[in-house]
């Protein structure tokens, strides 16, 4: 299936992503298990990343790298049940209570602050509190907009994956000189540059 994990992971993909995971598993009683192995698969691929980094074990799969991995396994595991957006929604919330923020699924800067935060890669509550202070700093126009354009799902409206964003957030957090409010208002403009152009 044309679907990344690691990208579901860090909320960069689009419920839209997940439309083609469901296309594999189909329905029916068969639909579980072909669900199963697709799922055991992902956890399979991931074990092995870094391998040739270390032949003493798993070097990736470790225990906090296992904690939000277990959570979009359990999303998933929803799939053949709920719809691609409620599987995502669902993932959200999850991350959302980790992060010590309210996911609210109909409310768009709820939804869009909690992408945020996992596109930096933040695993905590103290993380989570600095992409709302972040957000916050942010004008009101800035705020809807970029909202807009971490709401859309890429079924209903239009959407756009930004390939390497975590890296570009979670790169800009760590550097003082630029910070999560400037990466937000350059996330901002890649997605305006984006939607002009497509």
């Amino acid at each position: 299936a044309d679907f990344n994990f690691g990208q579901f992971l860090q909320a960069e993909n689009l419920p839209a992503s997940l439309e083609n995971v469901k296309k594999i598993v189909g329905e029916g009683e068969r639909s579980g298990k072909i669900l199963a192995f697709f799922l055991f698969r992902i956890f399979a691929s991931m074990c092995g990343l870094l391998a040739a980094n270390n032949m003493e074990g798993c070097v990736f799969m470790n225990e906090s790298q296992y904690t939000i991995f277990k959570v979009g396994l359990d999303a998933l595991q929803y799939l053949t049940k709920e719809s691609s957006q409620e599987v995502y929604d669902r993932f959200l919330g999850r991350r959302a209570q980790k992060l010590g923020l309210t996911f609210e699924p109909d409310n768009k800067e709820s939804r869009a602050q909690v992408r945020l935060a996992c596109s930096c890669r933040f695993q905590d509550a103290t993380k989570g509190k600095e992409v709302i202070e972040a957000f916050e700093q942010l004008s009101s126009e800035e705020r809807k907009t970029l909202s807009e354009y971490l709401t859309a799902d890429g079924i209903n409206s239009k959407g756009f994956l930004l390939y390497f964003s975590p890296d570009f957030m979670r790169n800009a957090a760590a550097n003082p000189k630029i910070g999560i409010v400037h990466a937000m208002k350059m996330l901002l403009k890649v997605y305006q540059m984006a939607d002009a152009e497509f």
